[in-house]
């Protein structure tokens, strides 16, 4: 059955069933030319179908340079597929994508390949930001929370997290859980937008993605010109902005499944 796709952001959609179910989770790739350049926008989601990222890692190995995220000790560093998790939120991420049959970017995506450059922040950079922004530790403060000391915002997030581990551990079937998850990561890309963008903005979005900016721009100067940023889909539209700022023209867009929830009969829910 064919259903209206409905964007939650320019790089992110969901499909629904007839019940208003997500069933289909899709990620947007973007073209921008300015000239006889050509910049990819490749919005991805942290956890999803194993065929998805062998689709991410086939377009990947087609350009000069992929920019990546990765928040890494020191410059240079790259993930390693399949590495054990030292931080309590690759920790959770990895754990809650074995709950859903689905597969962690970290552990899927090959960033050990030469065309991959580092454009992200340190842990230390990272952590400094925060600290001099007065944010939680992951890098946000919520509109409303100003007056809250950073402690008591760090203890509330942490909360949640374990909140919501709780709910991936005894939520019985596969499909439902998907489904949770589903609900939470629209409203959390739309907070990237609403919240976490713009007048101020975060660390975890705005001052990473003005390091992305700076990589780009040392990366054209170097004579690239077929280039693809690979981040999450919640940074894609402020990294938009600054490249239709610096000249480049938006061009087409092509969607990837990333989780397809509609014809695998798995424990239903």
């Amino acid at each position: 059955m064919t259903t209206t796709p409905e964007p939650v952001n320019a790089y992110f959609r969901v499909h629904r069933d007839a019940k208003r179910h997500v069933d289909r989770v899709e990620t947007a790739v973007v073209r921008f030319a300015r000239g006889d350049v050509a910049v990819d926008l490749l919005g991805v989601v942290h956890i999803g179908d194993a065929r998805y990222y062998d689709a991410v890692n086939r377009l990947a190995a087609a350009y000069q340079a992929v920019l990546f995220e990765a928040i890494v000790a020191k410059k240079g560093d790259r993930p390693k597929k399949g590495s054990s998790a030292d931080n309590f939120v690759a920790i959770m991420a990895r754990a809650t994508a074995r709950r859903l049959d689905l597969v962690y970017q970290l552990d899927a995506i090959d960033y050990d390949r030469p065309n991959f450059v580092h454009a992200d922040m340190t842990l230390r950079e990272f952590r400094q930001s925060t600290v001099s922004r007065n944010e939680s530790f992951l890098g946000t403060r919520p509109a409303g929370t100003e007056a809250v000391p950073r402690q008591e915002l760090d203890a509330a997030v942490q909360s949640g997290m374990l909140e919501f581990a709780k709910r991936v551990v005894t939520t019985d079937t596969s499909r439902s859980l998907k489904r949770a998850f589903a609900t939470e990561l629209i409203a959390a890309i739309a907070g990237s937008i609403a919240g976490l963008v713009g007048p101020g903005g975060s660390t975890i979005v705005s001052r990473r993605n003005e390091v992305v900016a700076e990589v780009l721009g040392k990366q054209l100067k170097a004579g690239k010109r077929s280039l693809a940023v690979l981040y999450g889909c919640g940074h894609m539209p402020d990294l938009e902005t600054m490249l239709v700022a610096d000249g480049f023209v938006r061009g087409e867009e092509k969607w990837l499944l990333a989780w397809n929830l509609r014809d695998k009969p798995t424990r239903e829910g």
